[in-house]
């Protein structure tokens, strides 16, 4: 018998040929009820099923009532996400509470029914064996439809991870970068600082900015990342983010210009400190001009420039060519030989 459904009518005696009329009309909630047939003891006219009334025979009756559940019910789906703090917690989304009316008394919700509760939530992942149930009761242990429309489905999602990835523009890298941070995995809605900015040598560096691509109706679109007002953080977003940093050369990086001269007795050339010259118009990773190159030979009495023999160094060692090292470290070497003169 449906819970909840009215209290039966007491047995009752009539006399022959009293007329009987049947109880009200029998209630249950989830159901309706057919009406009251006879189980016993009395016979219905040709196509009756449903008495009402009828003469008392000279015998006891038996009457049945019939209830059918209903396939109209009530029932309510209510979703629960993932805190952002406590990954043990699950937090309702009142704003996706979705009440149906297609339940059948009694009977459990099919898999269909089930599935067609799921949401896709960007940044969210359905647990397939999370689902709870619950009634006006309390817990219930499957999807049973309460005829009073008491059932609540709760459904469970956990935060997905997407990846953060840095890079650089710049192809080659500059020499002496900032090692790339490691690829890593945030969840969604997590909290993301970014690295600190880079620093290559002879360089200034751009600052960190990100992109990534999200789905917006079936199709990806391209997002800038937006930082926290004020901080180098940003809130992860549903989709794996890419950060960009960029160098540009600097056009002021020191470098030096050392003077050598042949000595008297023909051996190595020597340098001659008080002509060094230290410049800071450099561009980070970029040769030195033929301009700029003429522009350091000078005129010495006794003494003529040799062409072509420039020597290029940095901290590494010689170089082929006049390179200016983002460190400072380059030195540009012009050589003189001694002038001969004739004594008549």
């Amino acid at each position: 018998v449906p819970a909840g459904a009215t209290e039966l009518p007491t047995e009752a005696e009539y006399k022959y040929g009293d007329t009987v009329t049947a109880a009200d009309k029998a209630e249950a909630p989830g159901y309706t009820f057919v009406g009251w047939k006879v189980q016993s003891g009395y016979t219905l006219g040709e196509g009756e099923e449903i008495v009402t009334t009828f003469p008392m025979p000279a015998n006891d009756v038996a009457l049945e009532g019939t209830f059918v559940a209903n396939e109209d019910v009530k029932y309510t789906a209510r979703y629960f996400f993932q805190d952002i703090d406590d990954e043990e917690s699950y937090v309702e989304d009142e704003d996706l509470i979705e009440p149906r009316d297609d339940g059948k008394t009694d009977t459990e919700l099919t898999a269909d029914q089930l599935s067609s509760l799921v949401k896709s939530v960007p940044g969210f992942e359905y647990i397939t064996t999370g689902n709870r149930y619950f009634s006006s009761e309390g817990e219930l242990t499957a999807p049973t439809v309460q005829g009073d429309g008491s059932l609540e489905v709760h459904i469970y999602y956990n935060r997905k991870s997407y990846k953060v990835t840095y890079s650089y523009t710049n192809d080659p890298v500059p020499a002496g970068a900032t090692e790339l941070p490691a690829e890593a995995e945030y969840k969604y809605g997590q909290t993301v600082t970014l690295a600190a900015d880079a620093e290559a040598p002879g360089y200034d560096f751009s600052g960190w900015k990100g992109n990534y691509e999200i789905d917006e109706n079936g199709n990806l679109i391209e997002k800038i990342l937006e930082l926290i007002t004020g901080e180098q953080k940003f809130i992860m977003p549903a989709a794996d983010v890419n950060i960009t940093g960029t160098f540009t050369a600097r056009e002021d990086v020191k470098y030096t210009v050392q003077y050598f001269f042949q000595p008297l007795d023909g051996g190595e050339y020597v340098i001659d400190d008080n002509l060094t010259e230290t410049k800071d118009n450099g561009v980070a990773d970029q040769d030195l001009s033929e301009t700029t190159l003429k522009s350091f030979e000078k005129e010495i009495e006794g003494f003529t420039y040799v062409e072509g023999g420039n020597k290029y160094y940095a901290a590494t060692g010689q170089i082929q060519t006049p390179t200016v090292q983002g460190d400072g470290s380059l030195i540009v070497r012009l050589f003189y030989s001694r002038n001969s003169y004739k004594v008549t």
